[in-house]
């Protein structure tokens, strides 16, 4: 079966209608056709543990003109202060779990990474 990709308008559209912050602190866009999303938000539990949640991701644009990734590691640098008046500093990524793993590795301030990508199950979280 053949896919059919979503054109730019049906994908702008069900962005802007999402009910979530989109991160993306490493995502370059140099169209009008897609807004750049967010590199952080800060989410607060009901017990009042503030999160900084950093968004990363390593592709999965296709062949849109006007948007890509830019270098993960110097996204994830320039938002290490946030560590900093947070309890918590998450990376979101989308990256696969090999190169997540060497996040971990790189960059000890980050308390947590969740990752997408690769679906690489783990029966337990990898701690460095």
């Amino acid at each position: 079966m053949r896919r059919r990709a979503l054109s730019d308008n049906v994908i702008r559209g069900l962005l802007r209608r999402a009910e979530f912050p989109l991160l993306g602190a490493n995502v370059r866009v140099t169209s009008g056709h897609f807004d750049r999303p967010e590199p952080f938000t800060v989410l607060e539990t009901g017990g009042g543990v503030r999160l900084a949640v950093v968004g990363i991701t390593s592709g999965g644009f296709g062949d849109r003109p006007g948007i890509e990734p830019g270098p993960l590691d110097e996204a994830i640098e320039s938002h290490l202060p946030l560590a900093e008046g947070h309890d918590v500093l998450l990376l979101l990524s989308h990256a696969g779990a090999p190169r997540d793993f060497a996040l971990a590795v790189r960059f000890g301030a980050l308390d947590v990474i969740v990752g997408g990508h690769s679906h690489t199950h783990l029966n337990r979280p990898w701690q460095r």
